[in-house]
């Protein structure tokens, strides 16, 4: 049997069923997920604190794999005005985007040392886990 062979209304109607039954089982799994979840939200916290208080970016466990902090920024426009202000004054659009373009920020802060007027950047360490080999 061809998909071509069903009537629209009998393919929106099984999309329909498909989409509800598939919906449920993510939302079973997610329930069934939230333990393990609390629990690595737990581990991740203690070994964050472990990697920052030993001064070091991962711990490597020889047959278990490595556990990494990784540095994200990210960017926001606090003073929408500034901001406009200094990309026009500059006369370069790269710093435009959907969100603030993060290459440009940062070019622009390795150049300048600081970065540009109107942008707040916040940063945090994101856990990361490679398993060993």
């Amino acid at each position: 049997m061809n998909l071509s062979d069903f009537e629209t209304h009998e393919l929106v109607a099984h999309y329909r069923a498909t989409k509800e039954k598939l919906d449920a089982k993510k939302a079973a799994f997610k329930k069934e997920a939230e333990p393990d979840e609390a629990v690595l939200k737990l581990l991740d916290g203690e070994l964050m604190r472990r990697l920052a208080d030993n001064k070091q970016k991962s711990f490597a466990i020889e047959g278990v794999g490595t556990f990494t902090r990784t540095l994200r920024t990210y960017f926001t426009i606090a003073d929408p005005q500034k901001f406009n202000d200094f990309v026009v004054a500059r006369e370069d659009i790269t710093f435009l985007n959907k969100t603030p373009n993060t290459s440009a920020l940062n070019a622009y802060r390795e150049e300048n040392g600081e970065y540009p007027p109107g942008i707040v950047a916040t940063q945090e360490y994101a856990p990361r886990f490679t398993k060993a080999k």
